[in-house]
């Protein structure tokens, strides 16, 4: 980041989730992601990885609206494959049909979460306005360029809620409209 982090527009940081509870993924911390927007002072668009323990992060997306140029944010929360086995988990599915969450993490990851999570990002915000939020929770792996993993009990289980204040025309939204949509 020292060398090249002056002349990054975009950048994503991002780790297979963990099957161990003694390991998990690692993930940026309020003065990792304050020293990471001080080496890359002109990034426009950053995806990180951002793990949850019962609560939403407030103090690390706290600190992701104190990057002047960002425009747009990937989130990509964990689905909880470290509190289960894999026999455990081969029959649950994100998002879970029933009430029972037991098997994920909480807080839940909803189109009404994402909104939730939106709004407080754009309130906080400095500098640039936040246009777009992607929140992704499950398996977002590296399908697309075949990279080496191993296949676990997750394998295909993900959900992607994006959040924008344009329309698909790049027309600015009016403020009743909803803003998160699943895909």
């Amino acid at each position: 980041m020292s060398r090249h982090g002056g002349t990054l527009n975009e950048l994503t940081i991002r780790q297979f989730e963990s099957h161990d509870p003694f390991n998990p993924r690692p993930t940026f911390s309020v003065s990792e992601i304050l020293e990471l927007k001080e080496s890359c002072p002109n990034l426009t668009q950053l995806g990180l990885d951002i793990n949850r323990n019962g609560t939403w992060p407030y103090p690390i997306l706290d600190a992701l609206t104190t990057f002047p140029k960002i425009r747009a944010l990937e989130l990509f929360f964990e689905l909880g494959k470290d509190l289960h086995t894999d026999e455990e988990q081969t029959y649950y599915w994100y998002p879970p049909e029933e009430e029972d969450d037991s098997a994920f993490r909480l807080p839940r990851v909803s189109s009404s979460s994402a909104l939730q999570l939106f709004r407080h990002l754009r309130s906080g915000k400095t500098g640039a306005e936040l246009e777009r939020l992607a929140v992704h929770v499950g398996d977002w792996g590296r399908d697309h360029i075949k990279g080496l993993r191993s296949q676990g009990c997750s394998e295909g289980r993900q959900e992607r809620y994006l959040c924008d204040v344009l329309d698909e025309k790049g027309n600015r939204k009016l403020g009743g409209e909803a803003w998160c949509t699943y895909e």
